[in-house]
């Protein structure tokens, strides 16, 4: 007699075991990036209001320079509101209100520094001398300079 001989067929697929190791590592990887995501995302969401703000106070200047409406323009940081305005005027008091662009800020940013700054018209120099607008969060902070001589800076987060 031959012994017997056991021949197990073999089937494509994986086991219950691969497929739970599997799993496993995939939800420790997806749980691990979680956190960076979001200070990621805060990150980015800062960055947008940084630019926006420094587009913003450049086009004033540019206006002003160029004499667009015949005035002056600026920038009014409203902290409170979550906002900044770019106007038409020597002021903001003073402004003309149907040429205001208001641009607002979501999240938890605040802002410092001066409330307001306006641009020569001849010169493009603030009419106040040195202004410094902080923009703030959480975990982050970016400062914007404008000099005497007008040059637009950032320094901070993201320089």
């Amino acid at each position: 007699m031959s012994p017997a001989v056991f021949k197990f067929a073999r089937r494509a697929g994986f086991t219950m075991i691969e497929l739970i190791v599997v799993m496993s590592i995939f939800t420790i990887s997806v749980a691990a990036t979680i956190p960076f995501l979001g200070s990621f995302q805060r990150t980015e969401t800062m960055e947008t209001h940084v630019q926006d703000l420094l587009q913003t106070l450049r086009r004033a200047q540019h206006r002003s320079v160029t004499g667009q409406r015949g005035s002056s323009w600026g920038v009014r940081i409203q902290n409170g509101a979550g906002e900044f305005i770019l106007f038409s005027g020597d002021s903001y008091d003073t402004r003309t209100t149907h040429f205001d662009e208001t641009h607002k800020i979501k999240g938890p940013y605040t802002f410092s520094g001066s409330g307001e700054i306006v641009f020569d018209r001849a010169t493009g120099e603030p009419f106040y001398g040195n202004v410094k607008m902080m923009l703030t969060s959480e975990s982050d902070q970016s400062q914007i300079d404008v000099n005497p001589a007008g040059n637009i800076t950032r320094t901070g987060f993201g320089t």
